[in-house]
């Protein structure tokens, strides 16, 4: 047994427990006034705890002791209980561990307070003798706790032990969601009910359900989403997640599960096949698509639209009727059950300006010395500004052979290459437009190599411009309107012409050719004419068809006429009484534009601007 510190209070008359209200103290001796008898009292502070003790008392003098009293028996409570301890086991459970330095309790007292110190203490619950340990299931979260502890037994109970406190650990997060960004990329999403959490975090296993978690990342607190960025495609994946504070630790969110998309197409390129057409290419990289999207936005807004959904292993798209000499971007992804892969970007497709060839034939070899054959073409494009530099080196393209021109040589306003069996003059256009004439003569196998009843593409580079036009050749020969076809572009403008006054007294006039090989429609599409910020739309409805033209006028507000020829191939547009605004001389409208039907036609020239007239 070990010496507990009680102290038993002994009285003559061996009364060892005198109700207080009985008793009073007169000149530090008890008097109980229902007996009359008077007291003396006695602290006995060496007793130990849970043992049986015998007392009796004898009055002494100079003569002589008196005889002993009566015997007075009590068994003093059980020793105190050391060494309580507490520690959250889970936001919701303690676990409360002590030392018993006693044999005969009983059981054991245990009280849970608020707070620390503690306030408001109750019995939690009587744990049977002998033990030393207890789990609480009944705490709640983000709560601060006081414990103390006491041995009980039929002599009494001990002292209490020193307060035991914990502070239990936040709120669990809420149940997350995992959204798959791509093969790649992966977001959780949680809700935060804790306000005392430190931070987050956040575990991944590569099963489902989770096996050897990998902690992914330790996060701020009250952040609410986390965005994985190292998932493989194709893969499966758990993610849990879990609030921590100085307190400890929430439990485990259950497990949020996903398997990730395809793995996306690579090495996708965008080649030019026309002023208005792109072939894109890319490596189908998965087995598990289930189509192929592509995307495609103007560069100068980065706004993607779908353009396409394309069945399982598709590897190539042919994209008609973009604008001409704008450079756009596409993106392609795979789709498949679990969502779309990354997208593959193609961020370097910019359509070419336009050639237009109005003429073009070829001479082959006759006789008995024939001379090598000879290309002969001539037409315009529009450099798109004034401050190219033609002179300066270029490549010229006849279908698939090519040419280096390492310069130019100024001939008036002319600048000609000539040399091994090439000559090509440029002339800018006089009136100060950014608009080109070109004379091609070619001699040799490039010639040669042209099919009399195939295509024939023209490429022009210089600095960062490039042109390219197509048309088809008839018996070596094309005219626009008369022989053969034009193949690309669907429209290009080669005459424009307007006059500013005040107000919405403006008037304009604009021609164009475009591809009529396929012949009059049956119906008239809508036109749109795009001039600046003026807007000018005539529905197909309201067009009136004369053999292979279709005409609209309208005569309500302004004068508005605008003919398509079908059988020459060209679409005329005349209006009076708009508002085009006013440009300075070297500025030109935002831009110019003709719709109708498949053709779409967008330019951005340098006109000639005096006084109040705009040439192109």
């Amino acid at each position: 047994m070990k010496r507990s510190g009680l102290a038993l209070l002994l009285v003559t008359g061996l009364v060892l427990c005198v109700p207080p209200s009985d008793v009073m103290a007169i000149d530090g001796v008890l008097f109980n006034p229902g007996t009359g008898h008077y007291y003396k009292r006695y602290s006995d502070v060496n007793v130990i705890g849970g043992t049986d003790y015998t007392y009796r008392v004898r009055a002494t003098n100079t003569i002589g002791p008196s005889g002993y009293s009566n015997e007075a028996a009590v068994t003093t409570p059980p020793s105190a209980v050391a060494g309580l301890s507490a520690s959250a086991l889970s936001n919701t459970r303690v676990r409360l561990t002590w030392q018993d330095n006693t044999d005969d309790e009983t059981g054991f007292g245990l009280e849970r307070g608020f707070g620390c110190p503690g306030f408001s203490f109750s019995l939690l619950t009587t744990a049977p003798a002998n033990t030393t340990s207890f789990v609480d299931n009944t705490a709640l979260p983000e709560t601060t706790y006081s414990y103390r502890l006491r041995a009980l037994s039929a002599a009494g109970a001990s002292e209490f032990t020193d307060e035991a406190c914990v502070t239990m650990p936040p709120i669990d997060p809420g149940e997350p969601t995992v959204t798959a960004n791509g093969g790649t990329s992966v977001t959780l999403r949680w809700v935060d009910p804790s306000g005392i959490e430190t931070g987050f975090e956040v575990e991944r296993s590569g099963t489902c359900p989770g096996v050897d978690w990998t902690l992914l990342a330790t996060l701020d607190p009250d952040t609410t989403s986390y965005t994985d960025n190292t998932p493989q495609p194709e893969s499966e994946y758990a993610y849990r997640v879990r609030a921590i504070s100085d307190a400890g630790a929430s439990e485990w969110t259950t497990e949020a599960c996903l398997t990730t998309p395809p793995f996306a197409p690579s090495d996708a390129a965008a080649e030019s096949l026309s002023a208005t057409r792109f072939r894109l290419r890319w490596t189908d990289n998965t087995t598990i698509e289930q189509s192929y999207e592509v995307q495609r936005a103007l560069a100068v807004d980065a706004i993607y639209r779908p353009i396409a959904d394309l069945a399982p292993g598709a590897q190539e798209l042919e994209d008609r009727g973009i604008r001409q000499e704008t450079p756009y971007l596409y993106r392609v992804a795979a789709v498949g059950e679990h969502g779309r892969s990354d997208w593959t970007v193609i961020s370097d497709a910019a359509t070419p300006a336009v050639i237009l060839i109005r003429k073009a034939a070829i001479k082959r070899p006759k006789g008995k010395k024939p001379k090598p054959a000879k290309l002969t073409a001539s037409g315009e494009f529009d450099i798109g500004s004034t401050d190219i530099e033609l002179a300066g080196a270029a490549a010229l393209g006849i279908n698939d052979g090519a040419l280096v021109i390492p310069a130019f040589v100024a001939k008036g306003k002319r600048l000609r290459f000539d040399g091994d069996g090439v000559r090509l003059d440029l002339t800018p256009s006089k009136t100060g437009s950014s608009r080109v004439t070109f004379k091609l003569t070619l001699e040799g196998a490039l010639a040669d190599a042209v099919e009399a009843d195939g295509e024939l593409s023209l490429a022009f580079r210089n600095q960062d411009f490039f042109a390219l036009g197509t048309v088809q050749l008839t018996q070596d020969r094309f005219a626009a309107g008369k022989t053969g076809r034009l193949v690309d572009p669907p429209f290009q403008l080669s005459k424009f012409s307007g006059r500013l006054q005040f107000g919405d007294k403006d008037s304009l006039k604009m021609r164009g050719e475009f591809d009529a090989s396929a012949g009059a429609p049956e119906v008239a599409p809508d036109v749109i004419v795009t001039v600046g910020f003026f807007e000018f739309t005539a529905p197909g409805g309201q067009f009136v068809r004369s053999k292979d033209k279709w005409v609209f006028k309208q005569t309500a507000v302004g004068t508005r006429t605008i003919t398509l020829d079908y059988g020459k191939g060209r679409v005329s547009v005349s209006l009076k009484g708009i508002d085009l605004g006013q440009y300075d001389a070297g500025a030109a409208p935002a831009a110019l534009g003709v719709e109708f039907g498949d053709v779409r036609f967008f330019d951005v020239p340098d006109l000639a601007a005096a006084k109040s007239s705009l040439k192109y």
